[in-house]
């Protein structure tokens, strides 16, 4: 049995050369050139993001004789264990006990003392909180993923804080990023939608994450290395099962692609250097991959796949699986493996449903909000948002428009509110916004948005309230006008899936009245 599944991975990887490889392969590479290939490969996990793409890298038969040399040498029990990982049909889970969970934490801490003075980030995070990076619920998903191996977690821990300080700076290094920590163009690349989790499992239990690359050329690299540490920072750290069963990853690679000069291109050097740290990103994060699966049709990835390949660590290179074809061959490949096609986000031409995933992301946002330190400085507005400044854009703002709906339900209390009483109503209103998890904001000088102070929220409603009482004086006087947009289209942004305020709600605020926690959302 042993010999067949070493004979189907080395086929399967052997598929990925482009022809004139394959004409090449009688010739075999010497083992002196294998093994420096292996030990480069093997030296490159202790690289990280800022490590370099290597100049040379093998042609695609160099690459299949490094892995068919680790298989050579890999025990009968763990190729059995790679391929029940790729084909999801037994688990691999470790059976864990309390007794052995608080061993393994400890052996963990005593590797992290060992290996703080080789390790700057690491060093950095402990003497910035130490509680933060020696909790043990912390602790544990990097133990789960290396099979409670201390000495493999430790060296996982130690790559994250370095790429976590290399992604956010050395201010994130104990703190959980949240999207309010994001700039635009990490929150451009999030919301687009075409990295998603699956909203269900594949047969063995574990989560399916998808990468479509069809459409990615148009964001950044640095945007795509911030979303991955994001989602799998948000997702799998509160995922047991994750955590105990591992994470599938399917690249897919089909559809409408750029030409070989744009930088965007399969084979461009852009695309190599991006599958290079995003490689070394995954040996980073707190999961370990179960398997994972390349969807191409194109020989033009080539170049990308084997970068991929020398990137990847041996344990995840024997659960790579690549299906080159059509759509519909891809994804009848995938459900061999245990992915549920009626699950799966990309139809027929690359197109993707992005509504859900997006409405996921905005709810995280209102938890991660309600839920974590406040942060004293956003990079992108969310919708709840009220922002300080002139000119349309920021008063077409969806979060500029809802307060503007909301005044005006409360204008008749203020208006018969005694003056010494009326910053009460001001003030109902702020918490309002508060309590649906927006924020006041006024623009920074570095692109950024600070939150400012309840005095200056409150002189803004107040603001707020006497130009609505102006601007009635005025339409007196003034010939009768058209009536304006409803609230759910003012400023071309539809608002309806947002929770509103009635008038009766915020007069009730002011007065004492009882309110559900519905009738008090902005």
């Amino acid at each position: 049995m042993i010999h067949y599944l070493a004979g189907s991975l080395i086929s399967t990887e052997t598929s990925l050369m482009d022809p004139v490889a394959k004409s090449q392969h009688a010739k075999k590479p010497s083992a002196e050139e294998t093994d420096n290939d292996a030990t480069h490969a093997e030296s490159s996990s202790r690289l990280l993001l800022s490590s370099p793409l290597p100049s040379e890298l093998p042609d695609p038969n160099v690459a299949d004789a490094m892995i068919a040399k680790e298989m050579s040498n890999t025990s009968s029990r763990e190729l059995e264990r790679a391929y029940f990982d790729v084909h999801g049909v037994i688990s691999n889970e470790v059976q864990e006990s309390p007794q052995m969970i608080e061993q393994s934490i400890q052996a963990l801490q005593n590797e992290m003392e060992e290996r703080t003075s080789d390790n700057a980030a690491l060093l950095q995070a402990k003497q910035q909180d130490a509680k933060y990076v020696t909790n043990r619920n912390f602790l544990l998903p990097f133990l789960r993923s290396e099979y409670f191996d201390a000495k493999a977690a430790a060296l996982r821990l130690a790559r994250h804080f370095q790429v976590k300080k290399e992604l956010f700076g050395e201010e994130k290094l104990v703190s959980d990023i949240t999207q309010d920590d994001l700039d635009q163009e990490t929150m451009d690349t999030l919301y687009s939608g075409l990295t998603q989790h699956l909203p269900s499992p594949d047969r063995s239990g574990r989560s399916v994450v998808v990468y479509n690359c069809n459409g990615q050329q148009r964001l950044s690299a640095m945007g795509k290395l911030k979303r991955l540490f994001y989602t799998s920072m948000v997702v799998f750290p509160n995922n047991e099962q994750s955590q105990k069963r591992g994470v599938v990853v399917v690249l897919y690679l089909l559809g409408p692609r750029s030409t070989q000069l744009e930088a965007g291109a399969p084979g461009s050097m852009s695309s190599r250097k991006l599958a290079w740290k995003l490689c070394q990103l995954l040996r980073a994060l707190p999961f370990r991959l179960s398997a994972m699966h390349i969807c191409y049709d194109s020989l033009a990835w080539s170049p990308v796949l084997v970068t991929m390949k020398m990137a990847l660590g041996a344990f995840t290179r024997i659960r790579l699986r690549s299906h080159y074809g059509s759509h519909a061959h891809c994804i009848a490949a995938l459900q061999g493996y245990g992915i549920q096609p009626c699950f799966f986000p990309i139809k027929e031409g690359g197109t993707m449903d992005t509504a859900n995933y997006k409405t996921w992301l905005e709810g995280q946002r209102r938890t991660e909000r309600r839920t974590m330190p406040k942060r004293t400085r956003v990079y992108v507005p969310g919708n709840f948002d009220v922002l300080f400044g002139k000119g349309s854009p920021l008063q077409n703002h969806i979060g500029n428009v809802k307060l503007r709906g909301l005044i005006s339900d409360c204008k008749k209390t203020y208006e018969k509110t005694e003056k010494g009483r009326k910053h009460e109503i001001s003030q109902a209103v702020i918490e309002i916004v508060k309590e649906s998890c927006g924020l006041f904001l006024k623009q920074g000088g570095d692109d950024s948005w600070i939150v400012v102070d309840d005095a200056a929220a409150e002189l803004k409603v107040s603001t707020l309230f006497r130009s609505l009482r102006g601007g009635k004086r005025a339409a007196r006087k003034a010939p009768p006008q058209p009536q304006p947009q409803s609230l759910q289209n003012m400023g071309g942004v539809d608002t309806s899936t947002f929770p509103s305020s009635s008038a009766n709600a915020s007069n009730q605020q002011v007065k004492g009245g009882d309110q559900s926690s519905d009738s008090k959302q902005f």
